[in-house]
């Protein structure tokens, strides 16, 4: 099999794979008009993962026209960089690339990828360099954001970890600083789904009537699977805490098997040991003209670290869910 290139061909050879169950380390030909092949594409598994203390792939990321939900989507990441720095050319990448290129047309994209240079659509706005020292203009640290492709977190690993990952880019003054390598806090360093992630997650919106017009609702619908009440607990009071912060409503409807404390299906698990987190009923929620619900919007109880720059929420708001155990 092969595809012709063009600017869908991620998306065209990602359909192709997953409808026909194509094995993982499979390459495809890339052909131009001529019919020469330009350059192959290598079908891998998701190189991100649940959570920063396993290694367990999250599966392919869903599907968004990023173009269609423009107006719901969340720029709290992107929007504070003025400088966005790749590492690799990848699906994930070329999603993230094509919006920016869009939505912030004056800002700065480089690559640090030559391999770039089989997008020619992207070429107008998007520099390759060979090194970060090849930057000349003058960035804060805190508005450059890196995005790399290998799924894991880089906060306070060795140097030597990293300068495997990313080419050993990371400014000498930095590391003598800090002995380590800082935080995202102060350098920004995510990988591709998480800043996809980030951008999707309450882009799903639905409306069931007209109560509560003017306002959003978020429902923490979503099914537990394996795990404690201790993971509910924190999973709720980060997405408590996440609308709080944008003065959405909230509610929580744990009614949905697999869960390992519900009792029988329909029936709220989140009852069964806490107080209500709001003074919305479900049945107002369900007749409400804006309602974004983490089944539909594919939140996970088990899934945050596609969200880490959120995980910090979720320990700061552990002692106020303490407060609320009946």
């Amino acid at each position: 099999m092969c595809f012709q290139i063009m600017g869908g061909v991620f998306l065209e050879a990602r359909d192709y794979c997953t409808e026909n169950k194509v094995p993982y380390d499979t390459y495809f030909p890339i052909l131009d008009s001529n019919g020469e092949c330009v350059y192959m594409l290598h079908y891998v598994e998701n190189k991100a993962y649940m959570s920063w203390w396993k290694n367990v792939p999250c599966g392919l990321f869903p599907k968004y026209d990023l173009d269609e939900k423009i107006e719901n989507l969340d720029y709290s990441l992107v929007d504070n960089a003025n400088l966005y720095i790749f590492t690799e050319v990848e699906e994930y990448t070329y999603a993230i690339v094509m919006f920016l290129i869009k939505k912030y047309p004056n800002k700065s994209i480089y690559f640090l990828d030559e391999k770039i240079s089989y997008f020619p659509e992207l070429m107008d706005q998007v520099m390759y360099i060979e090194s970060i020292y090849c930057i000349t203009e003058t960035v804060q640290m805190n508005q450059c954001l890196w995005i790399i492709s290998d799924g894991r977190i880089y906060e306070g690993v060795p140097l030597e970890f990293y300068e495997d990952k990313i080419k050993g880019e990371v400014p000498d003054f930095l590391v003598r600083k800090f002995g380590k390598i800082p935080s995202e806090s102060f350098f920004h360093v995510y990988n591709s789904i998480n800043v996809l992630y980030s951008m999707c997650w309450c882009s799903i919106r639905e409306s069931f009537g007209y109560e509560n017009s003017g306002c959003h609702i978020f429902l923490a619908d979503f099914q537990g699977g394996d795990v404690g009440l201790g993971d509910y607990i924190l999973a709720i009071y980060a997405w408590y805490s996440i609308a709080k912060k944008r003065r959405w409503k909230f509610a929580v409807n744990l009614c949905y098997n697999p869960n390992q404390y519900l009792m029988a299906e329909g029936e709220n698990m989140w009852d069964y040991f806490f107080e209500p987190l709001s003074d919305l009923s479900l049945d107002e929620v369900y007749h409400s003209a804006s309602v974004i619900r983490a089944s539909v919007n594919h939140i996970d109880i088990w899934e945050p670290g596609k969200l880490p720059y959120f995980r910090y929420e979720v320990y700061a708001t552990t002692n106020e869910a303490m407060r609320h155990i009946k």
